[in-house]
């Protein structure tokens, strides 16, 4: 049905055949994603922060060629509100300088194949929540270049 202003409610039928009724209210509207830079001016290699990744942005500007690590899956997970698995965290990572940066799983976030940040380049991470046990926290991290 609609109204003035668009609709007033959607009529949902699951694979069961169960018909609901729901209002606007109801429907599910995703959050805006803001993006916070973090700037890693490290010389040598880093560990990136958590805040730094869940921010969505990291800056990375070393001094020569670096190996960079990301923190455990249980202090990222720790930082990310609500947490489920099957959740995705996208994450920008910009190189500035005219080295490579390369990243290093840690413990627990797996990376299935290197990845390496070419000179001024940027890659975009997806960060995958596998696990959220206490104790056996997992992610994997998956280059969208």
């Amino acid at each position: 049905m609609s109204g003035k202003f668009g609709f007033k409610y959607v009529i949902q039928t699951n694979a069961n055949g169960v018909t609901t009724r729901l209002s606007k209210n109801d429907l599910y509207m995703p959050p805006i994603h803001v993006i916070r830079s973090t700037t890693v001016s490290t010389a040598g290699n880093a560990t990136y922060a958590t805040a730094a990744l869940a921010g969505g942005m990291i800056v990375r500007t070393p001094a020569g060629n670096v190996t960079d690590t990301l923190p455990t899956a249980a202090a990222l997970i720790a930082v990310l509100p609500n947490a489920f698995v099957g959740m995705t965290l996208r994450v920008i990572i910009r190189n500035t300088t005219a080295f490579t940066v390369t990243l290093e799983a840690s413990a627990s976030i797996l990376i299935p194949y290197a990845i390496a940040i070419s000179p001024y380049r940027t890659m975009e991470c997806m960060l995958i929540v596998s696990s959220i046990t206490s104790g056996a926290e997992s992610i994997s991290c998956l280059s969208l270049m």
